[in-house]
């Protein structure tokens, strides 16, 4: 059997007593730790305070730690304790700590897992999906791998996305493409143009303006990332396909563009870039996206600043017939 603590809601000493408790009538129980962060992100705080374990943004307080730790070094045999921390900032001596006295496990799954899973929470939901629809929420919150990289890109975020569907729906069960592209937390496709078209055309202004539009929406960075980042992989397709002489046909099944309109669309932008220039751009958002992870700063002050490093002086772009 497993119980749950959120941190938000629940006291720590209620869950402090809870593992100290030993359990008579089972081998093995769970207990699941999650609220540990408030709200926002370890390394947060306004003031920047910190406790003598280096912990910022923490709900708990010192002693509260120090009995966490002291716990997690002598664990209550009967007890399996999983911790969901959250984003965390593994610089910290606090995190540090933890990992050293616990089993970290990151959220990594491979592409066909998350898949399965994606799956069965859309036949579970009780929603049918238009087949653009179904592609569109797949290739943002499955994503695909590459080679033996791991994308998790918008995954962790599929069932509040879910649940905001849901309620978006009401009573109508049948989401279409329009549906998903209202409600769910993404930029729309035609701000990923604009971007697109200002950061080709060195418009620095225009693009963070654009970059500023898409975050006052209250569209989570990660959809950005996301979209952006396949943009770019499809321009860089579409661009050296058509460096190729290949087919529409064939630039369409490598791409995976679906129509010919879309396919003239990014015709447009490919020609305004070199396939270079394409592939410098991708590696930057790479990085961005490992930034954002690893580097415990504001996320979109990462994407700001590599957009503006992408927008620097480069060769000019070949013709494309």
């Amino acid at each position: 059997a497993w119980r749950a603590y959120d941190l938000s809601e629940n006291s720590f000493g209620d869950f402090i007593s809870d593992v100290l408790t030993v359990s008579f009538f089972s081998e093995k129980r769970g207990v699941l730790l999650q609220g540990l962060l408030k709200k926002g992100r370890a390394g947060d705080d306004e003031d920047g305070a910190e406790d003598s374990l280096g912990a910022k943004n923490v709900r708990l307080e010192e002693q509260e730690l120090v009995a966490l730790l002291k716990y997690l070094h002598q664990p209550s045999p009967d007890v399996v304790l999983v911790i969901v921390p959250g984003k965390i900032d593994m610089r910290q001596k606090l995190w540090k700590e933890i990992a050293a006295a616990a089993f970290t496990l990151p959220f990594n799954l491979a592409e066909g897992d998350r898949k399965a899973i994606f799956d069965e929470k859309l036949k579970s939901s009780g929603l049918t999906f238009a087949p653009d629809a179904r592609a569109w929420m797949e290739e943002r919150f499955v994503g695909k791998d590459t080679g033996k990289e791991r994308v998790v890109g918008n995954f962790p975020f599929l069932d509040s996305e879910m649940n905001k569907l849901a309620l978006y729906m009401g009573e109508n069960t049948r989401v279409t493409m329009a549906d998903v592209e209202e409600c769910m937390s993404a930029p729309s496709q035609d701000n990923v143009f604009k971007l697109t078209d200002a950061l080709a055309a060195r418009n620095m202004e225009g693009a963070l303006n654009t970059l500023e539009s898409i975050k006052a929406q209250g569209v989570h960075y990660l959809p950005v990332m996301g979209m952006l980042a396949s943009h770019f992989r499809k321009l860089l397709i579409v661009r050296s396909g058509r460096d190729q002489r290949l087919g529409d046909d064939e630039i369409m099944a490598r791409s995976g563009v679906k129509s010919p309109w879309h396919l003239n669309k990014l015709t447009d932008q490919a020609r305004k870039m070199t396939t270079e220039q394409f592939k410098k751009i991708i590696f930057r958002l790479a990085r961005a996206d490992l930034r954002m992870k690893n580097a415990g700063l504001n996320e979109w002050h990462i994407l700001e600043q590599e957009l503006v490093g992408i927008i620097t002086p480069q060769p000019k772009a070949s013709s494309l017939r």
